[in-house]
């Protein structure tokens, strides 16, 4: 069997369909088995995988060969109409449906043993599918996506700039980030106009849903006023907090903590 993920199969499903790439998705399609391979080389057949953005079915393909159950999601109604001639897989739950308005928490519970979110993310929506898995993410074992390489990097930095933003934070309280693999544009169809990245997040042992959603919150109310100092934003949403304890973060803008000191403050205003 050729794989879906090969030049030569994608480019006869395209022609088949008669099929272009839709920019307001921001579809493109990998033809590369050695991405795809690193993409589930963390996946076992005892990890049921939630996939979204499933475009042709490369990686779900490969995903439905290796774990026990995949659910995925395709928002597009003409690639999931094609999606099901093409993927026979009794392991498979394939859904035509826009992953931001399906209840997470609920499909989470409804699964025994390990859990893996897998997805080549959109750049137009990574920002809000990362921050919807991240808080709901206590019973998820391992985040693998490949993002545009000017995103990935904003994970990985190890000092924070005027770009820095709240998901950082919340990634780096969830998860232990790590860069899978670089994935050059020419692994798709079309190419894109930028260089990928795999990353992988390990999600920490422990965590409990409320209070990542609580946290998060907090973050909210700290990067509210970038220009202005972050305990100054805290105490104009009239939150309480013992200032004698936090003296040296008392000048301090969102770029210039790091986790431990927003752990601190978050401490802080628990007690």
């Amino acid at each position: 069997m050729n794989m879906i993920g090969s030049i030569a199969q994608t480019t006869e499903i395209l022609k088949k369909y008669n099929l272009k790439a839709k920019k307001k998705y921001g579809q493109n399609f990998l033809i590369s088995a050695a991405v795809i391979d690193k993409i589930i080389s963390l996946i076992d057949d005892q990890t049921t995988v939630i996939e979204v953005g499933v475009g042709l079915g490369a990686i779900t393909e490969q995903l439905c060969l290796k774990a026990k159950q995949v659910i995925a999601y395709e928002i597009d109604r003409q690639l999931y109409d094609i999606l099901q001639d093409n993927l026979k897989f009794s392991n498979l739950r394939l859904y035509n449906e826009d992953f931001l308005k399906v209840d997470l928490k609920n499909i989470i519970s409804e699964i025994d043993g390990k859990i893996a979110f897998v997805s080549n993310l959109p750049y137009y929506i990574t920002t809000q599918i990362l921050t919807n898995v991240f808080l709901n993410c206590s019973k998820i074992d391992v985040v693998v996506t490949m993002m545009q390489k000017e995103v990935a990097n904003r994970f990985m930095k190890q000092k924070a700039d005027k770009e820095y933003n709240s998901l950082q934070v919340l990634a780096q309280y969830c998860a232990d980030v790590q860069v899978l693999s670089k994935v050059n544009r020419n692994n798709f169809i079309p190419a894109p106009n930028v260089d990928s990245v795999i990353l992988t997040f390990k999600i920490k042992q422990g965590l409990n849903d409320e209070t990542i959603q609580s946290f998060y919150d907090f973050l909210g109310k700290c990067f509210l006023h970038r220009r202005k100092c972050v305990l100054t934003n805290l105490t104009n949403e009239g939150i309480k907090f013992n200032s004698e304890k936090l003296l040296d973060l008392q000048d301090k803008r969102v770029e210039q903590l790091n986790l431990t000191d927003y752990l601190r403050i978050y401490e802080e205003i628990q007690k």
